[in-house]
């Protein structure tokens, strides 16, 4: 809700987010270094979580890992 809140005073927000987006999927160095960070914050607040409730995650498929590659079956 904050950041929906922050989006209405900052609309040019959802521009700037859509073009890192487009600078990821082109192989952006400093974009993808950037997505790696912000990836391992969220998933070490899941492994924090998961350790609490006593669950145990084997394998973590990040959809980064597979967009590309279904975008480009999807342009087929």
């Amino acid at each position: 809700m904050a950041y929906d809140a922050a989006l209405k005073e900052n609309p040019e927000w959802e521009i700037e987010n859509q073009e890192m987006l487009r600078k990821r999927e082109d192989g952006d160095q400093e974009i993808r270094d950037l997505w790696k960070t912000m990836n391992k914050w969220c998933l070490d607040g899941h492994a924090i979580t998961y350790e609490r409730y006593g669950t145990i995650i084997e394998k973590t498929y990040l959809e980064s890992d597979h967009y590309l590659a279904g975008k480009d079956m999807v342009l087929e």
